[in-house]
């Protein structure tokens, strides 16, 4: 699922006669093992030889990203975040979840936190579940941060509920649900973390109204966090302008915020675009981009946002998304030379192995016969990502999106 480049300064500097005794001392170390595990414990041992090297690696997404067992990397809607040296790779996890039952909470195929990690972004090891299994509830769109005061990791998940870790592998739920700040009769979402450079911290998530209200459905808002994270303290931007939208997230680059979320998707195969908002504070006022397209993964340069999803179809093929895939969070990756890379990360539901090309949707209850019956080999936890390091012009307006099979990245090791 990636590749590391060799050099003469970087982390594969080990002699051409150091390596292969190296090697052979990893066969016999897993003379059972696959080739899979032999190449991700070599890798292993030669960063930990060389710690503050520079490895330069490449990311792929023509095919899919794979644990250090050989198996498909099953961590969706979730984010990427480096802590002292090693890299936490959080998501919702569906196991043997099919089109059936891949949302609800039956047959222990509801959606749960898991974590994998890497040194290098490109082997990843499966830590399972962050939660107990018995925690009989959906663990939708996680997003985790790094609390450096209190030396723990925060997890927040849809429904505003919000866990810690110490380890960054095992969580313990807090109690209650936290306040949105929106008042009596909104229901939270989903949202996505974000922490200024000055240590304070909000989320941006979207909620609706349980009034039967289609202006108050699915809108996006900022809140800020407490100085712990695990709770919220006021309300900092309210209804963003779209409605029934999704997975938003938030950064900041050049002393410029971002805001950015994209049309209810809701595992749709069709994927979703990503409208773009900036401002010069969080609290705004936030303008939505124009150029040189209002929606980045829109194939329609003039739509404000684009209108192709599950939700609402067009007929349009210019309507439709230019990467199939749902975005779920953007996460920065510092690189060896100083700079950092802004790699948005998206979903390509129904996208895996023995999906239904007429099973285009998973989100509907009772899921179509196609999602059901018409794909029995089908999993939900196969289905690949796609990682973009996403691209700026001069006046700091996010390019149109493109596929890209790869890129690379240079980061610097360090001992974890």
């Amino acid at each position: 699922s990636g590749v590391m480049k060799s050099g003469p300064a970087d982390c594969q500097s080990l002699s051409p006669v150091d390596r292969s005794k190296l090697e052979q001392k990893v066969g016999v170390m897993l003379r059972l093992g696959s080739p899979t595990q032999v190449a991700w414990l070599l890798h292993v041992l030669i960063i930990f030889i060389t710690p503050g090297c520079t490895l330069s690696v490449t990311i792929r997404n023509d095919v899919p990203r794979l644990d250090s067992a050989g198996a498909v990397v099953d961590a969706h809607s979730g984010n990427v975040i480096r802590v002292n040296g090693t890299y936490y790779l959080y998501g919702e996890r569906y196991r043997n979840a099919t089109g059936m039952d891949w949302q609800w909470v039956v047959d222990g195929y509801a959606p749960k936190l898991t974590v994998y990690t890497s040194s290098d972004l490109v082997h990843w090891v499966d830590h399972g579940l962050c939660l107990p299994d018995t925690l009989n509830a959906t663990q939708w769109c996680p997003s985790v941060l790094y609390d450096p005061a209190h030396q723990r990791f925060v997890a927040w998940w849809a429904g505003f509920q919000v866990g810690i870790s110490f380890d960054g592998i095992h969580f313990e739920k807090l109690a209650g649900i936290v306040p949105t700040q929106l008042g009596p009769g909104w229901g939270g979402g989903e949202g996505t973390l974000f922490v200024d450079t000055d240590g304070t911290g909000y989320v941006i998530f979207e909620a609706s109204s349980r009034a039967a209200n289609p202006a108050t459905q699915h809108r996006v808002h900022i809140a800020k966090l407490a100085p712990n994270y695990t709770a919220t303290t006021e309300l900092v931007v309210s209804l963003f302008p779209d409605t029934f939208v999704e997975a938003p997230s938030m950064f900041k680059r050049n002393g410029l915020y971002y805001a950015t979320y994209g049309t209810c998707c809701c595992a749709c195969r069709e994927g979703s675009g990503m409208a773009v908002f900036t401002a010069t504070a969080v609290s705004g006022p936030w303008v939505r981009q124009t150029g040189p397209h209002a929606d980045a993964n829109c194939r329609n340069s003039t739509a404000a946002i684009c209108p192709g999803s599950a939700y609402y179809p067009s007929a349009n093929p210019a309507d439709n998304a230019i990467v199939p895939a749902q975005g779920f969070s953007i996460n920065t990756i510092e690189t060896a030379d100083g700079e950092t890379e802004y790699v948005w990360m998206g979903d390509r539901w129904l996208q895996g192995p023995g999906n239904n090309p007429k099973c285009t949707n998973l989100c509907y209850n009772p899921p179509p016969a196609a999602c059901v019956a018409g794909q029995p080999d089908y999993r939900v936890g196969r289905d690949p990502t796609y990682w973009y390091p996403l691209e700026f012009d001069g006046k700091g307006r996010i390019l149109p999106f493109r596929w890209i099979d790869s890129f690379e990245v240079n980061i610097t090791m360090t001992e974890s």
